[in-house]
């Protein structure tokens, strides 16, 4: 036996260019036998056409599936954004209307201070008035009166002395 040839049962079978070559075969037969074949590949051809377009149509099935679930996610959290911006923006403008400025601390702030002066001015009025009234009466020295009336936020000096 030679490269390109083989023996089955007792046939000697040559192979060339590409075709399987049978001296013993007779023209019918290998027309039978191409016809066969080709009836085989017509057959395998359309059943993997067949299996083809099936999964082919569960594949656009799955893909349309998911294409509308996926639509569907994607509407709802739009929806769920737009509901938080709204949420977010009232909550916004709550806290704006709420928020005190820096003018308007400052202003109040001012009044504050102005209003806390006047009372530690009747106050620092009454020690005076108190003071006065100890010295008149000779319950405190005159030096004891003026180191008192020293100590204030607003001193004061004694105008009359005795």
């Amino acid at each position: 036996m030679s490269d390109g040839a083989f023996k089955d049962r007792n046939v000697f079978c040559e192979l060339g260019k590409n075709v399987l070559y049978f001296p013993c075969m007779e023209n019918n037969e290998k027309q039978e036998i191409l016809k066969a074949i080709e009836t085989v590949s017509t057959t395998l051809s359309e059943k993997i056409d067949t299996k083809i377009e099936s999964l082919s149509e569960k594949i656009d099935t799955e893909v349309g599936s998911l294409s509308e679930q996926i639509s569907g996610l994607a509407n709802y959290m739009d929806e769920r954004l737009a509901q938080t911006e709204e949420n977010v923006n009232k909550r916004l403008a709550q806290t704006e209307t709420r928020v005190v400025t820096k003018d308007y601390l400052d202003s109040k702030l001012a009044d504050l201070q102005g209003n806390l002066h006047i009372l530690m001015r009747k106050e620092d009025d009454k020690v005076v008035a108190l003071v006065e009234l100890l010295r008149s009466q000779k319950t405190i020295k005159e030096e004891d009166a003026r180191r008192i009336l020293g100590m204030d936020l607003f001193p004061k000096t004694l105008l009359t002395s005795e």
